[in-house]
């Protein structure tokens, strides 16, 4: 997919790059800009405030497979997870089932960031939302 928006990006002349500074995301801006006639020298400005939801472990896996891990620990089923579990609850399940996963001696899911809990993923929308108003 990154290679295909790379080739569809070539004639635009960016002035700036702007990414999150998660591994993904900076690797799929180089490779888009790599791609790209008039801007591959271009520097990538890499910036904490754009940085999505972070699920851990979990990322790469199937959301199926975090939604039912997370409706178990939860004691509800799918469906009641799908229409009942809130924004918070939710975040800080999957922060605690992440912990859990990476504490196994047998586990070999380290390598990407600790899924983040409800509080870590407020503040920086709100640092966001200041910046935006004020700026």
């Amino acid at each position: 997919m990154w290679l295909l928006s790379g080739i569809g990006l070539k004639d635009i002349d960016f002035q700036n790059a702007y990414s999150s500074d998660s591994g993904r995301a900076v690797q799929t801006a180089d490779l888009i800009l790599s791609q790209n006639d008039h801007s591959s020298e271009i520097e990538i400005n890499k910036d904490i405030r754009f940085r999505e939801f972070n699920f851990g472990t979990y990322e790469g896996d199937l959301n199926e497979t975090m939604w039912q891990d997370v409706a178990d620990e939860l004691g509800i089923i799918l469906e009641e997870f799908y229409n009942e579990t809130s924004r918070k609850d939710f975040a800080n399940t999957v922060a605690k089932l992440d912990k859990e996963r990476l504490s196994k001696e047998d586990s070999n899911l380290d390598g990407n960031w600790a899924a983040e809990d409800y509080e870590t993923i407020t503040k920086r929308l709100q640092v966001i939302n200041f910046i935006r108003a004020h700026y």
